[in-house]
C-alpha cells in the first residue's frame, strides 16, 4: 500500500495535484471502515452507531404514540430494508421487533395509497 501511495503520489504531482495531508492506512479488523450508514469488517457489516439510535428511537417513540400513519409506517419499513445488508439481527430482535408489527405498518402504507389514488374505473 505504501509503494502505491507513492505511486499515486508521483502520478498526481505530474498533473499539479497533491495527496491529502493526513492519509492513513489502518487495520479494518480493529475499527471498521465508515461508510455510507455502514460499519465493514473483514467477516461483517454493521450499522453507524448513530443510525442505530435513531432507528431505534424512531421506533419506540411510533410505539409509544401509537401513530401509525402513512410517514411513520413508510419510515420504519425503509429502515427495515436498509437492516438486510448487515449482521444486526440480535440487535434487531432486541430492539426492534418487539415494539413493531411489519404487517400493520404495510397495512397502513397500502391502505394510505388507496386512499391517496383514485380507481381508474370511478371516473
Amino acid at each position: 500500500l505504501h509503494k502505491a501511495r507513492a505511486a499515486i503520489s508521483a502520478h498526481l504531482d505530474g498533473m499539479r495535484l497533491t495527496l491529502k495531508d493526513n492519509w492513513q492506512i489502518f487495520q479494518v479488523d480493529d475499527r471498521g471502515l465508515d461508510f455510507v450508514g455502514y460499519r465493514f469488517f473483514h467477516h461483517k457489516t454493521i450499522l453507524r452507531r448513530s443510525t442505530m439510535l435513531r432507528f431505534s428511537r424512531k421506533v419506540r417513540r411510533v410505539h409509544k404514540s401509537g401513530r401509525y400513519n402513512r410517514h411513520n409506517a413508510a419510515s420504519i419499513i425503509s429502515r427495515l430494508g436498509r437492516l438486510k445488508n448487515t449482521n444486526c439481527y440480535g440487535w434487531y430482535r432486541v430492539w426492534i421487533r418487539p415494539y413493531i408489527n411489519v404487517k400493520k405498518l404495510k397495512a397502513v402504507i397500502r391502505n394510505a395509497s388507496y386512499q391517496h389514488y383514485p380507481s381508474p374505473c370511478a371516473v
